[in-house]
């Protein structure tokens, strides 16, 4: 499984060499394609990255505005943020929480996560901080708090691609 970091801006004026879209990335497995979340500034991109289906994490405009003008594919998200997009999608599926489903040969979950008081997110977050504040040394935070618990983790940006082998 291939996962490609295309966009991981947030919602915010600033932009950074590391960070200069909003949030997209493309999860590939044995051939398919699935994008998770579409910002604001891929609307009108989205025919070149060719997604088999969409997941939307959250119907924040970083997350989910890049779809206002409609979507090439089926749309996967939870029925919280369905209620809050202020468009229209012709394919629309709703996701339960805590359900797995196959999407495009891949298994998603969505877990409801308080993000704010307008769209619970599926598995992902944007924040400001990683821009305005000294990447190194919320990096380090990161890695001190992942080996406390056992586990890996990164800050992405823009352009990272990672394999994940089982």
């Amino acid at each position: 499984m291939k996962l490609s970091f295309l966009g991981t801006r947030g919602y915010t004026e600033i932009a950074t060499r590391r960070h200069r879209r909003h949030s997209t990335m493309i999860v590939g497995y044995h051939g398919h394609r699935v994008m998770v979340d579409c910002g604001e500034d891929w609307l009108g991109r989205l025919e070149a990255l060719h997604p088999q289906a969409i997941v939307l994490t959250h119907a924040h405009p970083d997350h989910a505005w890049g779809l206002r003008a409609g979507a090439p594919c089926p749309v996967f998200a939870t029925r919280e943020t369905w209620d809050h997009l202020p468009y229209e999608i012709a394919e629309r599926r709703i996701v339960v929480a805590r359900r797995p489903v196959r999407i495009a040969g891949i298994a998603f979950e969505a877990f409801p996560v308080e993000h704010s008081t307008r769209a619970g997110a599926i598995f992902t977050h944007c924040g400001t901080e990683v821009l305005t504040a000294d990447e190194r040394r919320l990096g380090a935070r990161l890695r001190a708090m992942a080996r406390e618990r056992g586990v890996a983790a990164a800050i992405t940006h823009d352009g990272l691609s990672l394999t994940l082998r089982a």
